[in-house]
């Protein structure tokens, strides 16, 4: 197995175009990527101007809230409670003081937000409506079902814009529900509101944000790393039309031992170049700063383990060449198959734009869990935040071979 291990190893190193292409193309790509998407990706900041009309009146609300809980005989401990959970009070203070960075706040009556509007001075206009809070305490306190709305008005020619502010109002409107039920109002529990992330960085520790280099110096390194594969597949269907895999295994070599060698080969290989294409990127574009040595650590185990990947495919891709003779299978994975794991794992542009379904599916992609996995080990989370992309490696890496061992013949090849 060694020595064909070592032959594999040979070839590849004597193909100067196949080199080429796995080493110098990353880099090209890189730097042309990260300096021309550099601006979205460096200043993702979103700054929206919203009008806020303010038609309720949260003080009457808290007391014809407290006029019911004493007509009812309720405790008296659920009125302070309400005035914890005030929902518009919440609302305010999330959308001026939480979204500041993101969201300009300016009070305005009905007829100065709707002149603002069509002259474009603000690209949404949310009204309060009467007896919000009210209803809302009600709903949350009293348990009756009650509904109240937010409305929101957008510019014709900030749609974009609208849409965002709707969505961190569907948000916002979505945590309540859930945080502030019932129970937790029992239980006298404040709610702690969260908003997601508005715009694609990711900054999660107090290391720098990822730029725009060391994202594609992933993105194109875990990518570039499939074509390893391709390129050995292509090699295999060279010997299979040349006889050479008949002639070794008539010396009695086991025939698994062939397609171990070349599984041994791409993943030395695989991990190599990406080692190469992120420490290159690293010194020459000043793209990905792993200094700490837990971090590096970590790396390495990331690249091994996508590394296996990498062999996985490979050994399929060469399984189903012996076995059918396939002829174009190297050029549909490289051509088709890299392109959609490309694109699903986000090698080309940050899926947080995407739906959830297809995030989903882009994550559990060997190149979707390796970037992700390197992206939290160069913010500096901890290990736990990081295995479940490492075990997804794993077990997608077990699979394929497990199903390349099934479907690489046993015995010759006939010709």
């Amino acid at each position: 197995m060694f020595d064909f291990f070592w032959k594999d190893v040979k070839l590849m190193w004597r193909d100067p175009t196949e080199l080429l292409v796995l080493l110098a193309m990353p880099f090209v790509l890189i730097v042309i990527l990260g300096f021309a998407l550099g601006g979205v990706m460096n200043n993702p900041s979103i700054e929206l101007n919203v009008a806020v009309v303010d038609q309720d009146d949260e003080a009457a609300g808290m007391e014809r809230l407290q006029h019911d809980i004493e007509s009812a005989s309720l405790p008296e401990e659920l009125g302070e409670i309400a005035k914890t959970i005030a929902p518009k009070s919440i609302l305010q203070q999330t959308l001026e003081e939480d979204l500041s960075d993101v969201l300009t706040i300016t009070a305005m009556t009905e007829e100065e937000a709707v002149r603002a509007l069509e002259e474009g001075e603000v690209e949404a206009v949310l009204t309060i409506p009467e007896a919000f809070s009210y209803d809302n305490l009600r709903n949350m306190i009293l348990g009756e079902s009650v509904q109240t709305t937010l409305s929101i008005t957008k510019a014709a020619e900030s749609q974009l814009s609208g849409d965002i502010f709707q969505n961190m109002l569907e948000q916002f409107t979505h945590t309540m529900n859930l945080q502030s039920s019932y129970a937790n109002v029992a239980m006298g529990e404040e709610p702690e509101l969260t908003m997601e992330e508005v715009s694609r960085q990711e900054t999660v520790t107090e290391r720098d944000p990822i730029s725009s280099m060391e994202y594609y110096a992933i993105g194109m390194a875990v990518m570039f790393g499939f074509f390893v594969a391709s390129t050995m597949s292509a090699k295999s269907k060279n010997e299979l039309e040349e006889k050479v895999i008949n002639r070794i295994l008539l010396t009695g070599q086991h025939p698994l031992s062939y397609l171990m060698g070349k599984v041994m080969a791409m993943i030395v290989m695989a991990f190599v170049q990406v080692s190469l294409i992120i420490s290159l990127s690293s010194l020459g574009l000043q793209a990905f700063r792993p200094y700490e040595g837990d971090i590096i650590m970590k790396m390495v185990l990331i690249l091994l383990l996508y590394a296996l990947t990498v062999g996985a495919l490979g050994s399929l891709m060469i399984a189903l060449t012996v076995r059918f003779e396939a002829q174009s299978l190297q050029d549909i994975f490289s051509i088709g198959v890299v392109t959609i794991l490309a694109m699903l794992g986000g090698s080309f542009f940050p899926t947080a734009g995407l739906p959830d379904f297809v995030k989903m599916i882009g994550s559990w992609t060997p190149n979707g869990a390796t970037m992700k996995a390197f992206m939290l080990t160069n913010q500096g989370l901890p290990m736990d935040e990081i295995v479940p992309y490492l075990g997804r490696l794993c077990l997608f890496a077990l699979i394929i071979f497990l199903v390349s061992v099934m479907i690489f013949p046993k015995r010759r090849v006939q010709a």
